[in-house]
């Protein structure tokens, strides 16, 4: 086999976008994982808490996936949702065959992490979205992240969580899992559609209600909200029609 010389020049990274464009913030493994323990597995076969780390070279091109989504190139914690026959790694985006390949670290090469639940914890788990299937407007069931706060944690450890919103039409696992928000979610969130998932919002009439979803309008950009507003209705709203979150 030829070899040739490589050429190494320093490099200096100043600064880098707060996420990869899709929606992923930026992050890393914890310190104190082990690289090597590295994996390549099935999309279907990922659990909560494995470090998605990117995908691996398919059928799929990189960066498109399923139902014309996107495999983001940021690495995070899975949360990985099944739901109507597709994957949704991160709990909300089912752009994923259950039979693509996935790069993960396994949650047992990840360290423990050192801070425990606490009352005023915000955090989150991945529900089942099922549309009244008489709506006009019904969809597919689709995977969506709930938000909640901890009211109290009993000295064994059982918490107590404050759901954001009711999503009426939701199916929750037993075992569904949660964990922390990010903080870097919520500040990107908060940036981009002036609210994050769970945060309340006031109407311009006075009526209260609380954002349970939000998105990119596939047509143009626009940054949407879904608005579970006081009594159970929902309804869909531009962003800009409200003043960002205090």
């Amino acid at each position: 086999m030829p070899t040739i010389d490589a050429a190494f020049f320093p490099v200096i990274v100043t600064a880098r976008p707060h996420d990869d464009g899709y929606g992923h913030a930026y992050q890393q493994a914890p310190d104190g994982t082990d690289p090597g323990a590295l994996r390549i597995v099935r999309a279907d076969a990922v659990r909560p808490g494995d470090w998605y780390m990117g995908d691996c070279e398919q059928q799929t091109r990189a960066r498109q996936g399923n139902r014309w989504g996107t495999h983001g190139f940021a690495a995070y914690p899975a949360l990985p949702v099944h739901v109507d026959g597709a994957v949704a790694m991160e709990g909300q985006s089912p752009n994923w065959a259950p039979d693509e390949l996935v790069m993960v670290i396994p949650r047992e090469a990840i360290p423990a992490p050192a801070r425990s639940y606490a009352v005023g914890d915000r955090v989150e788990r991945p529900i089942t979205h099922i549309p009244d299937p008489k709506s006009w407007f019904a969809y597919r069931p689709r995977a969506v992240i709930q938000r909640g706060t901890i009211t109290a944690v009993d000295p064994d450890g059982m918490v107590m969580v404050a759901w954001a919103g009711t999503w009426a039409g939701t199916t929750i696992p037993d075992d569904a899992p949660m964990r922390h928000a990010s903080a870097a979610d919520l500040e990107r969130e908060r940036r981009t559609f002036g609210y994050a998932v769970g945060d309340p919002l006031t109407g311009e009439f006075g009526g209260g209600g609380t954002v349970v979803e939000s998105w990119l309008h596939w047509w143009d950009g626009t940054p949407m909200l879904r608005v579970e507003w006081t009594g159970g209705t929902l309804s869909i709203e531009t962003a800009s029609r409200y003043a960002p979150a205090a």
